[in-house]
């Protein structure tokens, strides 16, 4: 057979594959299968709670079809136990009693068991539905069992639970009442035998009408009388003055609906009565449709289905995203501390669809612990068009402190990532190797770690643990710094406000980490330098967890002594260290212009790691910190003892 082509529909576009497919299938369904006719008959019965008595064969077997038998019988009963909570604990066995009434049943020369065999049973409470095909329908027994058994109700959208087989039918007491008050004339109505006036007043149909039901289903013409309510065992209606009055209605109802969407299939009713059991309050109704059938053809269907697995997987993969990267391996040698790194790949999309791309693994915005970087981190790539991605090596005061303490090797991966257009498929990953080394800091650096090591850092081998037999006062590379700006920067204006040139910074740190001394460097370099090791450092010199303990009540300046006590000898000498340099730089604010309002927010950073949020900055200088620091940079309690 000739493959055939067909389109993606753009209302289609959402479908997974499965299910595209199988809509394929449904627009080919022509090809695998074939027209057969079909009788199928429907009952529906309210019994009232009433065990199987009546003879059912005028229900099953009316006197004009006695000739025929339909070849699938689906029968739908109600209130086949009483609905109260002591009966619903019971098992009435209701299932297996009225298949044995129904298979005694004479229809013709044999019993019904004798003429057909029970293919689905479902029981629900008080609900039971028998579904039987004929016996002598040879290799359709296994074809209408198996169509049972494998029966669901499933599909993507809750609306076409119901109704998404090729023939539905809905059978039971629907409940359905007459709207007229007057009981007199209703039975006069049906006295006279007119039913057309009664059905004026019937509920479904009047719903049905307004399109507030049932819509896309068929019922047949209503030439029988109301179905309930009759007195048990008469063909009365319950009229009796004893009892409740009601009034007559069709609350039994039979509906059919096709799939809209299946070809040449058809369902034409040959009748909707009534049957005139007595057992119940409910009078039992039955339909016959005389259909027309698609048969599966299996070997066809087969064919068909391969044939348009195999189109669709070339479709799909003209569809698939491709490029091709121009390296996939980058190395990053001689990283150091707030020097970035950039190294550049460039993506080409080599496919015939747009390519859309992000970085999977959290490496979209920042890589392995921070210290990588990616831009643009996401986008799209139309075919035959490039992309340059920047790889960015950048180590922070935050990152470099566990690096500082590693072997200073930078080994990550990245996960370039397609996108294939649906939700449930991570499409096709790239991986970008990253290595590179670390030229380890004083910047990241604790103070404890800094005074056992008297060789500058970058002189220590990280794998060898130092055991001084004495350790320094401050770390060296904070001596120096202070050092520097003490004796040639002291009355340089705006000092620590102005911004130093990134470059001597650099420059500064290298010297500190490795040993060189210091040329003649700007004094702004060098005072950002100094701002930058204490942010950098891995705890504050003075932790905040003292100044949170201060209250409203608290004596400063005896708070301010107790805090300087619970600091360990380390951050101690540091801090006073700290503290008496700026103590001395306030002393020649008459030409660097400084005062401790204008350092305290800055120093604050420095030494308490402290960065106010967006309600502490409306404080202004009322803020803890900045209250503490002001004490130990003004109050004559902390003048350093010569």
């Amino acid at each position: 057979m000739e493959s055939k082509t067909f389109s993606m529909e753009p209302d289609e576009s959402d479908l997974g594959k499965q299910a595209w497919i199988e809509k394929a299938m449904q627009d080919r369904r022509s090809e695998w299968t074939e027209a057969k006719q079909l009788t199928i008959f429907c009952g529906s019965w309210n019994v009232n709670g009433k065990k199987p008595k009546d003879d059912c064969r005028t229900w099953l077997m009316p006197v004009e079809e006695k000739q025929v038998l339909p070849d699938l019988v689906c029968l739908g009963f109600q209130e086949v136990v009483d609905l109260n909570a002591q009966s619903l604990l019971v098992d009435h066995n209701v299932s297996a009693n009225w298949q044995e009434h129904l298979g005694k049943t004479k229809l013709m020369d044999n019993t019904f068991d004798d003429q057909y065999i029970l293919v689905k049973t479902v029981h629900l409470v008080g609900l039971l539905m028998l579904v039987y095909v004929r016996k002598n329908l040879k290799g359709r027994n296994s074809d209408f069992a198996n169509i049972c058994k494998r029966l669901r109700l499933k599909t993507k959208r809750a609306e076409e639970k119901i109704g998404d087989h090729n023939f539905t039918f809905w059978i039971g007491d629907l409940n359905y009442r007459l709207t007229s008050n007057d009981l007199t004339e209703v039975y006069q109505d049906i006295k006279e035998g007119n039913i057309g006036r009664l059905l004026r007043f019937d509920q479904l149909l009047i719903e049905r009408a307004e399109k507030r039901v049932f819509q896309g289903w068929k019922e047949g013409d209503i030439l029988f009388y109301p179905t309930y309510k009759y007195q048990t065992g008469t063909d009365l209606y319950e009229r009796r003055e004893d009892k409740k009055k009601r009034f007559p209605a069709w609350c039994d109802r039979i509906q059919w609906k096709l799939d809209p969407e299946v070809k040449g299939i058809a369902a034409k009713l040959k009748y909707y009565r009534r049957a005139e059991q007595k057992q119940s309050d409910h009078k039992p109704v039955m339909t016959w449709h005389d259909c027309t059938a698609q048969r599966v053809i299996s070997k066809a269907k087969s064919k068909v289905l391969e044939d348009i697995a195999r189109q669709f997987d070339k479709w799909e993969n003209n569809q698939i995203p491709q490029v091709a990267l121009n390296r996939n391996n980058l190395n990053f040698s001689d990283v150091r501390f707030e020097r970035p790194q950039t190294e550049i790949v460039i993506v080409e999309n080599i496919g015939k669809s747009i390519a859309q791309y992000y970085f999977a693994s959290g490496a979209s915005r920042e890589g392995s612990k921070g210290w990588l970087k990616v831009a643009p981190n996401g986008g799209y790539i139309p075919p035959g068009h490039k992309v340059k991605l920047k790889i960015n090596a950048h180590v922070t005061a935050k990152t470099a402190s566990e690096l500082n303490q590693g072997t200073g090797k930078l080994q990550t991966m990245l996960v370039f990532r397609l996108k294939c257009g649906r939700k449930d498929d991570l499409g096709k990953d790239y991986y970008i190797t990253i290595n590179g080394t670390y030229l380890r800091s004083a910047y990241g650096c604790s103070l404890e770690y800094l005074v056992r090591n008297p060789m500058p850092v970058r002189a220590v081998d990280p794998n060898t643990k130092v055991h001084p037999e004495s350790v320094l006062t401050l770390p060296k590379e904070l001596w120096r710094l202070v050092d520097y700006i003490y004796r040639k920067g002291m009355d340089e204006e705006d000092l620590f406000l102005t911004s130093g040139d990134e470059n001597e910074i650099g420059d500064i740190r290298e010297c500190l980490d490795t040993g060189r001394g210091f040329s003649s460097f700007g004094i702004h370099s060098m005072a950002e330098a100094f701002i930058q090791f204490l942010v950098s450092l891995k705890n504050p010199v003075f932790p905040m967890k003292f100044i949170d303990e201060m209250h409203s009540d608290s004596n400063l300046s005896d708070f301010c002594k107790q805090a300087l006590l619970n600091l360990t000898p380390i951050h101690y000498n540091a801090f006073v260290y700290v503290i008496s340099f700026l103590r001395e730089v306030l002393k020649h604010s008459a030409s660097n212009k400084l005062t401790a309002d204008k350092i305290i927010p800055l120093f604050a950073k420095c030494l308490f790691h402290y960065t106010p949020g967006a309600a502490e900055r409306l404080q202004n200088m009322r803020q803890k910190p900045y209250i503490v620091l002001n004490q130990y940079l003004t109050s004559p309690d902390f003048v350093a003892k010569s």
